[in-house]
């Protein structure tokens, strides 16, 4: 056995290694801060994004005639005590409060009004406590008429109040003339001080790794500078074989992914018979043991659409999701079964047997949870079955539930696995309804306050704020809320969420 010494402080070596530590360390420092320019453009870009995707939600969500209604209150000379309970304007400045409270934005969300006889801009409606009609904004930037006509980002600049970064989206009405703009802020010092914070916390990170690593990495430097380079030879050699065999692990889970994303229906075609659609689908890994699937009959007004949760996640989720898919696709195109309650138990019957999961055979207990929809627009209907995964929807301002069989699809085991699984059959109207379908993913994330589960209570909290707004600002809401409530935690499992209506 070899041993490594340690390093000997009087030894000219040992000064070699803290100079050249000391070098990199110098270096490394330099380089985060002359990054940070670089960094501070690319934050403030990212903000300015942010808030013209909000400005721009909410010029679709105002009702331009009441806001011609509000500028014609401020034309007449009204103040803010006359028309300070006046309904249209509370009800847009619960709007503007609402859409404040769900973006977190810090700073009054506010609609602005030209005046162009008097060649000046006024506050009509904000999201603060404080109602701001018929306050004069004084300082206007030259930009602002710009953007007040056609929409886009200021940033940054000053005015009476400050320094800014903004965004401001037209409100046109019905003739495409502009009415007012929605006005989204955030103070300039607020942004500089959070990308400070993080610029500072980035940096004590890079120290806090580099100390650590040079420390593991000194007595091997030691090592390389007093010529053991049999253990060097030893290291790069049993390097180069680890980092060969993940490379090939990762190519083979790459390629196994494009497989995987073949057999995935092409969003394109679920838009083209559900144009008001969105899918949220964030694996765990690189491949995943979720998966949708959509099938099309002969007759475009006839569909079907489903999620589906295999056992386990990764590689084997992976395999299940395709043993799974190929099964729906038999079962409905040559066995040419319709009804989703029957589809469901042909498909357990299937699992069991591929898997061989009955009689003394049996090897595997895994299997999947289903939620399946026939939709039929010639009977304006939709036909849900589930195994374990229900059917959210809302219809008259009310959250509604199609709670599932609770049995998994295979995965029980034994003779009588088969037999055992008979599945139920609903069926609702369609007209004017937002549906949900769902794996556990999304509900079972660890994270929040205390690193609990998300759970499906505040789930359906989350739906019953955003089913009103269009399909795409769904989706991205639900992946913001996500990503922000898992926080620094590793994503639990494969997560799928499918929006429509119809």
């Amino acid at each position: 056995m070899i041993k490594i010494k340690i390093l000997d402080w009087n030894k000219s070596s040992t000064k070699i290694v803290i100079v050249v530590f000391v070098a990199l360390f110098i270096l490394s420092s330099f380089f985060i801060v002359s990054s940070y320019r670089s960094y501070l453009q690319s934050a403030q870009t990212s903000v300015l994004k942010n808030l013209e995707a909000i400005s721009n939600t909410l010029s679709l969500q105002i009702d331009p005639k009441e806001q011609e209604y509000l500028d014609s209150l401020f034309l007449m000379g009204k103040v803010k005590s006359e028309v300070s309970k006046d309904p249209v304007l509370v009800s847009i400045q619960n709007q503007l409060n609402k859409a404040a409270i769900i973006n977190k934005v810090e700073e009054p969300i506010a609609i602005m009004f030209y005046n162009r006889k008097k060649d000046k801009y006024a506050f009509i409606a904000n999201s603060s406590d404080t109602t701001f009609f018929s306050d004069p904004y004084l300082n206007t930037p030259v930009e602002f008429n710009a953007k007040y006509e056609n929409g886009g980002t200021l940033g940054p600049y000053e005015d009476e109040f400050g320094t800014w970064l903004t965004s401001l989206t037209p409100i046109k009405n019905a003739a495409n003339t502009t009415v007012a703009a929605i006005e989204v802020d955030m103070k300039f010092d607020s942004f500089i001080g959070k990308a400070n914070r993080l610029l500072f916390m980035n940096l004590l990170a890079s120290i806090l790794i580099f100390v650590v690593t040079s420390i593991v990495l000194l007595r091997y430097v030691r090592i390389v500078l007093v010529g053991e380079e049999t253990i060097k030879s030893k290291l790069e050699e049993s390097k180069k074989i680890i980092e060969e065999k993940n490379n090939d692990i990762i190519q083979s889970i790459n390629y196994a992914k494009k497989i995987q994303t073949a057999i995935l229906p092409p969003l394109d075609l679920i838009s083209e018979y559900l144009p008001n659609s969105f899918v949220l689908y964030k694996p765990k890994d690189i491949v995943s043991g979720d998966f949708y699937y959509f099938h099309p009959t002969s007759d475009p007004k006839i569909f079907f659409i489903a999620v589906v949760d295999c056992t386990g996640h990764g590689v084997p989720g992976a395999l299940m999701s395709m043993i799974g898919n190929d099964l729906l696709k038999h079962i409905i195109n040559e066995r040419k079964v319709v009804m989703p309650d029957k589809i469901l138990a042909i498909l357990n019957e299937g699992i069991v047997d591929v898997l061989k999961q009955e009689g003394k055979y049996e090897e595997s207990k895994d299997g999947m949870d289903i939620a399946l929809c026939l939709i039929n627009k010639h009977e304006n209907k939709l036909y849900y079955s589930g195994a374990n995964r229900p059917l959210i929807y809302f219809e008259n301002n009310s959250l509604n539930v199609l709670k599932p069989t609770k049995m998994a699809i295979g995965g029980s085991g034994g003779s009588n696995s088969r037999e055992k699984k008979v599945f139920d059959l609903q069926e609702i109207e369609i007209n004017d309804k937002c549906f949900y379908l769902f794996t556990d993913g999304y509900v079972d994330q660890f994270g929040g306050k205390g690193n609990k589960k998300l759970m499906t209570k505040r789930f359906q909290n989350i739906l019953n704020e955003i089913y009103l707004e269009d399909l795409t600002s769904q989706k991205i809401k639900l992946d913001n809320y996500i990503d922000d409530w898992k926080g620094i935690n590793d994503q639990t499992d494969d997560i799928l969420v499918i929006g429509f209506k119809i």
